[in-house]
């Protein structure tokens, strides 16, 4: 004995139909002119791991600029002074991580908060550490990289 099933594929409804043919309509008559471009000033945070990422890059590159003259480097300036495990970190229109550390509260030297610009595809560091008279304050010279 064989058992025969017949299966029959439901017809979509009409009005299923009339929907989907009014939304290709509009998705093709419309011009990408017209669309909204986004916010350009509208601030990207940074991922946690850029965001990490970015720090070890400026520790790398502040390690090998001296501090002073007593034999320590700028890496260890910032980490001394600075709020390097809370970091706010935004990504650039060009792609470039702007990365800003504040002065610990125990601390009353130095610039309230430094702020590096890091290109994470060529490991690029560059320091925006301008002010009206050029230094950014107390920093034992850790201001000018």
């Amino acid at each position: 004995m064989t058992i025969r099933m017949n299966t029959v594929m439901p017809m979509p409804s009409t009005l299923a139909v009339s929907l989907a043919a009014m939304f290709l309509l509009v998705a093709c008559e419309s011009d990408p002119a017209d669309m909204s471009e986004p916010d350009a000033t509208a601030v990207v945070f940074a991922h946690p791991g850029i965001t990490s990422w970015s720090v070890q890059l400026i520790r790398d590159y502040l390690e090998t600029k001296p501090w002073g003259f007593f034999g320590a480097t700028c890496e260890q300036w910032l980490d001394i002074d600075y709020e390097v495990t809370q970091p706010t970190a935004t990504v650039e229109g060009d792609g470039r991580v702007h990365v800003v550390l504040d002065r610990r509260a125990d601390r009353s030297l130095g610039p309230e908060s430094v702020k590096y610009y890091v290109d994470l595809d060529s490991a690029e560091v560059v320091g925006d550490h301008s002010s009206d008279d050029g230094r950014l304050g107390t920093t034992e010279g850790c201001d000018k990289w």
